[in-house]
């Protein structure tokens, strides 16, 4: 007896279709779903662009502050975190930020005294937020002396080179934290669409 597998987005049982990457059983007229902006699941209702579950698990002002000591108490693992935990944090509207980015670390400096902010997207789950904070970490360590504060040369270092330390980061953070869609994760870093993180990463660990 054949069975005949009910799609996810449609329920319909057509006698072909295909699993996605995140075992989702789709037919045919559903090839490209609409899905989640954080975790990339099938959205069964379009409602907003997060799925239910990332929606449960959207970080507040408070988790920002909480998550970020989590991150940093884990950095002091490798580095020497100084005053990291001292930088400013703070989620943003998500329309400030382009398409697939998830933070940004902002440096101001005018020669004599600068200040760091590390921003987030409102509506970013925690799971997600925390790899971010590690991969904006990297980018703190890499501007400014965490235990002097001054900023640091740059030297010849390229974006590419910067972008694969943070993106290492990230990775590890996830490999060893992650408690939903681990190899999936792991493997969007490898794999990012965008050439400067994927060929910085790929550097960085060759």
């Amino acid at each position: 007896r054949r069975v005949l597998f009910r799609s996810v987005l449609c329920g319909a049982r057509p006698p072909s279709g295909f699993v996605d990457w995140r075992g989702n059983f789709l037919c045919p007229a559903h090839q490209s779903p609409p899905r989640c902006y954080w975790c990339g699941d099938v959205l069964v209702r379009l409602r907003s662009d997060s799925c239910a579950t990332c929606v449960a698990e959207v970080a507040s002002p408070r988790d920002l502050e909480m998550l970020a000591q989590r991150v940093v108490g884990w950095l002091g693992a490798f580095f020497p975190v100084g005053h990291l935990d001292g930088v400013d944090l703070v989620l943003r509207p998500a329309t400030d930020f382009p398409y697939c980015q998830r933070g940004w670390m902002l440096l101001r400096s005018d020669g004599q005294t600068h200040e760091v902010e590390l921003a987030f997207p409102v509506g970013i789950p925690r799971e997600h937020l925390c790899e971010s904070l590690a991969h904006e970490y990297g980018h703190v360590l890499l501007a400014i002396d965490p235990q002097s504060l001054a900023l640091l040369d740059r030297g010849a270092r390229t974006d590419r080179q910067e972008e694969g330390f943070c993106e290492v980061l990230r990775w590890l953070w996830i490999d060893q934290h992650a408690t939903r869609d681990r190899q999936f994760r792991l493997d969007g870093v490898a794999r990012n669409v965008f050439d400067v993180y994927r060929e910085g990463f790929k550097e960085v660990v060759a």
